[in-house]
């Protein structure tokens, strides 16, 4: 499974099934043939069947690219992010962040959320600014940040709305 840098930054992502037997895996750096797995690289990481999303960030350590921190290998989902919530943006892609995690109807996500004055930022001329991001584990691929028509981000007064994103089309759209 190859897997894609995400921009100029020294992490890269990929997507893949494990099958119902489970498996084990590390990442092989084709350029130097480094090996990275989990545990300060002392093992492959276990897996249980499931669709994963993958990221790895390296480090240069006296030019030799290294391990920062460990393999992520988690189940992504779609969430609404930006000056909501605990105001982290990809950091709040993770599994505990449930209150602005989108559940999947019909082919498209939807969350019903209530912002707050309290996540109105001034930069957003006092408005929540947000976005939808696919990611897992804190980390968020530059191409799954989706928001209004030309990419910026979203803002809203204080209130409760529902956010729905069709990934078919790449819309996100607020009632």
């Amino acid at each position: 499974q190859d897997m894609q840098r995400n921009g100029e930054d020294l992490i890269w992502w990929c997507e893949a099934d494990v099958p119902a037997e489970g498996g084990e895996f590390g990442v092989k750096n084709a350029a130097t043939d480094a090996w990275y797995s989990s545990e300060n690289n002392t093992k492959n990481i276990v897996l249980e069947e499931g669709h994963y999303m993958f990221f790895i960030e390296l480090e240069l350590v006296d030019g030799t690219p290294v391990l920062k921190g460990e393999i992520i290998a988690e189940e992504p989902a779609y969430y609404v992010v930006g000056t909501c919530g605990n105001g982290g943006w990809a950091a709040d892609a993770n599994a505990e962040n449930t209150a602005y995690r989108m559940e999947e109807q019909d082919g498209k996500y939807v969350l019903t959320v209530t912002f707050t004055e309290a996540e109105i930022v001034d930069w957003a001329d006092n408005m929540v600014a947000f976005k939808v991001a696919y990611g897992c584990g804190g980390k968020v691929a530059n191409e799954n940040w989706f928001g209004a028509e030309d990419m910026g981000n979203i803002t809203v007064a204080p209130g409760t709305y529902t956010v729905t994103f069709d990934p078919a089309t790449g819309a996100v759209t607020v009632a």
